[in-house]
């Protein structure tokens, strides 16, 4: 599937825009697949991260 330039950047900032709103914790990112110059594949992926405190005392 080829995006046109318009449906491309509509979708990558609606998903950050949804990101930011949702005040997540972790990591997220976009790869983009592109052939000939035109956008064919989005891939979205998130990682939260979550840190264990046990007694004020931070552990991994």
């Amino acid at each position: 599937m080829t995006y046109s330039k318009e449906s491309f950047t509509d979708e990558l900032v609606n998903w950050i825009l949804e990101k930011v709103e949702q005040k997540q914790f972790g990591t997220f990112g976009v790869e983009i697949t592109m052939h000939e110059g035109m956008p064919v594949s989005i891939t979205k992926n998130e990682r939260n991260t979550f840190k264990r405190i046990s007694g004020g005392i931070e552990t991994k």
